[in-house]
């Protein structure tokens, strides 16, 4: 049996009392017995003693002996019991009065002591939640508001708090199911719509979430954060002049705010840029940018970079090229513009050039893993790697290359697979982070084609994950993969695809990668390959929308 203290004992005045303590107990009502059914998305609690275990609650008679000793021990305690209001009322205040005094723990066990006393008042099991919540116990909370959204499913602030919880338990579809019962019930209230709009955010469904802050300031709210999220997920969506009149009023609300000031000066400025790419007046624009931002404004060269590639990004190419243009003779040395400008200019080259790739990929290593996984949800890694697991079926017996190794994210899935394993990148500092995860055996700076091109049927498997995004002309890497890998050998590749019937064999993309058709790779490999997996994915999300791609494997004949 769980030991209770009273709060004077919590603060070191007294003994634990327990179960053997004979104290003198309160008169208390009989306790229920079963939990009533919960309709989803409740989870399905059973008994309400089950749900009474996980929250380690007493039983009626120990409670009664708790409460006895409390009413000593408090005279506060005593004077609420006096009133005739009952224990479980009366502890439901002393828990409100513990709360309020900074003693969380208190108020909790307070609760515990009520709901015990009285299961049936869903008021008290909501009190619970909070109070559990507040003492940063969130799993029991979340059991506390949904046995109280058991017994009385009408209450909107239950499904809220209960949506709240699971979603910072990432329980997102969980956080969804409880914030829709909420709009159910209260479809005009818009701390609901505000609610579903982050949780639409969190899934990263940002059209979805736009809709929803819109319909929360429909619905009344016109806090400068309604607007600053409005404006957030508009500018995600390259919703750019909806986002503008969105940090507008977020700014006319609170003018001090840092970012929403950055962000409406920024939209400012990509608004002045003409979408035809004509003359465009860059030191005037900037020079509009700093007097919005102030403070919070950005270095030029960081701004103009950040919106060439929203221009980009988001198929405003003739405007991306303005700004392309102007950043271009502020940074003439740049490799990654060069190459940039080329292909909006229309540009289709065999790959990417080395220099290109050697300082993109430098300028990204220390961000690369957060921005590429948890930004741009990127798994190919992962999935290639079931797909390989899948067809070999011995492990630690493949003399295995992860071309374009970055940052290492494939390694410990190729680990289980290899009894040598070999990253190669271009990139040095991706590469240092490579290292830094200690389960590659070499790692070499090289091109990854020329690498191959050396070797002479002595590897077994080849992986290839968003590497061939950076060529164009696949042939000489699909002759070098050929001649470096044994007979039965996997190469395991992904690609961007382009539709077959655009007649286009690969395509320079504006975010400067290439796309593939099937069709071609399928044709490049046949001879020297057998196809074993071809598997359609998303790579990526690009401005937020999925990039259509293939996990493919071949086995060398």
């Amino acid at each position: 049996m769980t030991a209770w203290k009273t709060p004077a004992e919590r603060a070191g005045k007294g003994g634990v009392l327990t179960e053997q303590n004979q104290r003198e107990p309160v008169a208390l009502a009989p306790r229920g017995h079963e939990s009533p059914s919960t309709a989803a998305p409740l989870r399905a609690w059973g008994s309400l003693a089950a749900a009474a275990s996980r929250l380690a609650l007493p039983d009626t008679e120990h409670a009664g002996r708790v409460v006895g000793d409390w009413r000593r021990a408090d005279p506060r305690l005593a004077e609420l019991l006096n009133t005739g209001v009952g224990a479980a009322a009366a502890l439901d205040r002393y828990a409100l009065m513990a709360r309020q005094e900074g003693r969380i723990a208190d108020a909790a066990m307070a609760l515990k002591m009520a709901v015990a006393l009285s299961p049936d008042e869903p008021g008290l099991w909501g009190n619970l939640a909070a109070a559990l919540a507040a003492a940063d116990e969130a799993a029991g909370a979340a059991v506390a508001i949904e046995i109280g959204l058991g017994l009385d499913g009408s209450r909107v602030d239950g499904w809220i708090f209960l949506g709240s919880l699971r979603m910072a338990a990432g329980d997102d579809d969980g956080a969804e199911a409880a914030y829709g019962r909420a709009a159910e019930l209260a479809p005009r209230r818009p701390d609901v719509w505000h609610a579903l709009a982050l949780s639409a955010y969190r899934r990263r469904q940002f059209a979805i979430a736009a809709e929803r802050f819109q319909a929360s300031i429909e619905r009344g709210d016109r806090s400068p954060l309604a607007y600053a999220h409005l404006g957030q997920t508009r500018h995600l969506i390259g919703d750019f002049a909806g986002a503008l009149d969105a940090f507008a009023a977020a700014h006319a609300a609170q003018p001090d705010d840092d970012h929403t000031r950055h962000m409406l000066g920024l939209l400012r400025l990509m608004e002045t840029v003409p979408a035809d790419g004509g003359d465009w007046n860059p030191d005037g624009a900037l020079a509009a940018y700093r007097a919005t931002a102030g403070s919070a404004a950005w270095d030029a060269n960081r701004l103009l970079q950040t919106a060439f590639g929203l221009l980009s990004g988001y198929g405003r190419l003739d405007a991306a090229r303005a700004v392309g243009r102007v950043l271009l003779a502020r940074k003439p040395d740049s490799a990654t513009l060069r190459y940039l400008m080329a292909v909006l200019g229309g540009a289709n080259p065999d790959r990417c050039p080395d220099d290109y790739l050697i300082e993109h990929f430098d300028a990204f290593a220390e961000t690369f893993d957060t921005q590429l996984v948890e930004v741009l949800g990127y798994r190919v890694p992962e999935r290639l790697c079931r797909a390989i697991g899948a067809l070999i079926p011995a492990m630690g017996q493949c003399a295995t290359a992860d071309l374009g190794c970055g940052t290492g994210l494939a390694g410990p899935l190729l680990r289980p697979f290899a009894r040598h394993l070999t990253g190669i990148d271009l990139a040095p500092r991706m590469l240092e982070k490579a290292g830094a995860r200690g389960v590659y055996d070499d790692l070499v700076q090289a091109e990854a084609v020329s690498w191959l091109a050396a070797r002479r049927a002595d590897l077994d498997l080849v992986l290839a994950a968003d590497v061939l995004i950076y060529i164009g002309d696949l042939a000489p890497l699909f002759a070098a993969a050929a001649g470096a890998l044994r007979p039965g050998g996997l190469f395991a590749v992904s690609i961007e695809t382009i539709a077959d019937r655009r007649g286009d064999d690969y395509r320079a993309l504006p975010s400067g990668r290439f796309a593939h058709a099937p069709s071609h790779v399928a044709a490049l490999a046949a001879g020297d390959f057998i196809p074993v997996h071809d598997e359609p994915t998303v790579i990526r999300l690009e401005a937020n929308r999925p990039a259509e791609g293939r996990l493919l494997v071949f086995k060398r004949n």
